[in-house]
């Protein structure tokens, strides 16, 4: 079904009856009017601006079960005031016009994966109802401008999404950059009302890529680099504040230096939290060290600080079958050093050198503590 408004300032509306053609939907006038189309039914598959000069305006696109495709290869504006029904929403904005979306809310998917250079923007609510949000265009970007309810995944695959003014995401985790081979994906929060992203809580910040903008990650929030089992780099630009659960994963396959999950770019960071480890590869030894942040300055120390120095609790830091944990808050870098444990409860394993000791020098046989005084346990595992 193709619209032409070819006359100089008249406007098309179809205001009373629903276009419900199978198949698509194009304007492509040559005059300057506004094409209106208020309700666009479910057998549509796809609306297309293609004019250089006449506007479309959707009031009510209600999806294809197949999904619908909303086209900008003109120069003009393509507008959806309100996205409802089921099916996954595209947007290709693959000219130099622009598409704008109000709220959605349908059963579906959202992805921006157009070959333009122009910006998309939903202005606004993407509703519960939405099952992910997907930025993948390395030249046309997505701006969110609401205070989004949308609880499933956002993830950035390619370009920048931007949240700007009171835009915000409800997402579980936000994903930027999926892939080390996406690692050029952009969360650009530096728009935002107040200055800082907060990562709220229950939800995680992770990938590969960048975050430009102050963020803060509260205290049931969770910050997590890479992906899980993958480790990898995600890069900031400016202010870092953790208050919540900083999650790295560690390979531990060498001696020295090993790769591990890290947040880098950091112009000032501000520890808290606790920092919690998985190990994704390999064995724990003493003498392995990981570069976990990367920053300009630092301050504070995170809540669970006095698991640094004995052999972890097994809970937030795996319990070391030898030395101790070291963290080094002025370089970012964790590592496992020989040393005494600490008097208190611990577990002894003669499988070591199957000799009783206390191993207060090297600790070849206690971990978590050695006993030292009435009450303190000690737990045998031959």
């Amino acid at each position: 079904f193709t619209i032409n408004s070819n006359a100089t300032t008249g406007t098309i509306s179809f205001t009373t009856v629903a276009v419900n053609n199978t198949g698509t939907v194009t304007n492509t006038g040559t005059g300057t009017g506004t094409t209106t189309v208020v309700t666009v039914g479910t057998n549509v598959t796809g609306v297309t601006e293609a004019s250089n000069t006449s506007a479309l305006t959707v009031t009510t696109l209600n999806m294809n079960t197949a999904g619908t495709t909303l086209l900008s290869t003109g120069t003009s504006l393509l507008t959806a005031s309100t996205v409802a029904g089921t099916g996954n929403l595209v947007m290709n904005a693959n000219s130099t016009g622009s598409i704008t979306v109000g709220a959605a809310n349908q059963t579906g998917s959202i992805t921006n994966s157009g070959s333009g250079t122009n910006i998309v923007t939903i202005s606004g609510i993407i509703g519960t109802n939405v099952t992910g949000v997907v930025q993948n265009s390395s030249t046309s970007g997505l701006t969110l401008t609401a205070a989004n309810t949308v609880t499933a995944n956002t993830t950035v695959i390619a370009g920048t999404l931007t949240l700007s003014g009171s835009g915000s995401l409800a997402s579980a985790k936000i994903i930027v950059g999926d892939t080390a081979l996406h690692s050029a994906a952009t969360l650009n929060v530096s728009g935002v009302t107040g200055g800082n992203f907060h990562v709220v809580s229950g939800q995680t910040l992770a990938g590969f890529g960048n975050v430009q903008g102050a963020v803060t990650v509260d205290s049931l929030g969770t910050l997590d680099p890479g992906s899980s089992g993958n480790v990898g780099t995600l890069t900031f630009n400016n202010t870092l504040t953790l208050s919540g659960t900083s999650a790295f994963d560690l390979n531990a396959t060498a001696g020295g230096l090993n790769t591990a999950d890290e947040a880098a770019g950091i112009t000032a960071l501000t520890y808290g939290g606790n920092l919690k480890l998985t190990i994704a590869s390999g064995a724990l030894a003493v003498g392995q060290s990981w570069d976990l942040f990367a920053f300009g300055s630092a301050s504070s120390q995170f809540a669970n600080n006095s698991v640094f120095g004995t052999a972890g609790d097994g809970t937030n830091l795996p319990t070391l079958a030898s030395g101790k944990w070291e963290f080094n808050y002025g370089t970012g870098v964790l590592s496992i050093v020989a040393g005494s444990l600490s008097g208190g409860s611990g577990t002894w394993v003669g499988a070591t050198d199957n000799k009783w000791s206390t191993n207060t020098g090297t600790n070849s046989n206690w971990s978590g503590g050695f006993p030292s005084t009435a009450g303190q346990i000690a737990t045998f595992d031959d």
